[in-house]
């Protein structure tokens, strides 16, 4: 999908047709995102920032966001990553607790070094953000993984750089592909109801719960809008609530009123 923001980690040329230091128009569009809704996206031999086995889903009982980075990139893949933190900094969701979150490398050549020199640089050390899990694997595992997620990347050789989608894939507790989430274009709003949903009631207030009953997720642009249609059936429903409960009201006052005067 072109919505989701190109990281090109490269200088674009001024001509067109012209390759784009090293990658020829062709593969630049490639790249992009097939989305694979209901897909199983889980993996077994990554591993974290100490080298212990970190499988993918995380837990298996909240949502998992994951975003694929190059830990060497020299441009924009630090700044992805800290959109996505940004983003998620002001929610009162939190990390490890109601959802897990998973940074994992692009290129299968970078190691333990190229990991933590990542996570040092853009994961803040604060008690927020200590469940953040930085990822790594072969090259068999990285091609499943972006496969099964319908992500398109295209390699530089001669700069050892990536041109790769944005896009942050939201899974839900079974490990199904729920949602596409642009760390830039998508704000805290989109992100906290994204979580609410693919945590199926077990993540999120009831406020947001309730919220999503007239918010609608839309694939086009990544966030969430208004579902006019709903808004438009719940308002007219409460309207006739409204006044069916004033009728009953009226008619109970006034048998009331006629019984106290037989009464007397």
């Amino acid at each position: 999908m072109r919505s989701f923001v190109l990281v090109l980690s490269l200088c674009l040329a001024a001509m067109p047709g012209v390759a784009l230091a090293g990658l020829a128009k062709s593969e630049i569009d490639t790249v992009g995102v097939t989305k694979r809704i209901g897909a199983p996206l889980k993996a077994d031999h990554l591993v974290d920032l100490e080298g212990e086995p970190a499988p993918l889903p995380a837990s298996g009982d909240k949502p998992d966001l994951i975003l694929f980075v190059d830990f060497t990139c020299e441009t924009s893949c630090g700044v992805s990553a800290d959109a996505l933190l940004s983003r998620l900094s002001g929610l009162t969701l939190k990390p490890g607790d109601d959802f897990d979150l998973s940074i994992i490398g692009l290129d299968p050549k970078d190691g333990q070094a190229e990991a933590k020199t990542f996570a040092e640089e853009h994961i803040p050390k604060t008690e927020r953000w200590q469940a953040v899990r930085v990822l790594r694997g072969d090259k068999s595992e990285i091609a499943h993984l972006l496969d099964t997620a319908g992500i398109r990347i295209s390699y530089d050789k001669e700069r050892d750089q990536f041109a790769h989608p944005t896009a942050a894939v939201l899974l839900d507790k079974t490990g199904e592909i729920r949602r596409y989430v642009d760390p830039f274009a998508s704000e805290p709003l989109d992100f906290r109801l994204s979580l609410t949903d693919a945590g199926d009631g077990s993540v999120g207030s009831l406020g947001d719960r309730l919220f999503l009953l007239c918010y609608g997720w839309n694939p086009a642009t990544g966030t969430y809008s208004p579902l006019i249609a709903r808004i438009l059936t719940i308002s007219a429903a409460l309207s006739v609530a409204a006044i069916a409960a004033l009728v009953l009201t009226l008619l109970w006052r006034e048998r009331r009123g006629k019984g106290r005067e037989s009464a007397a």
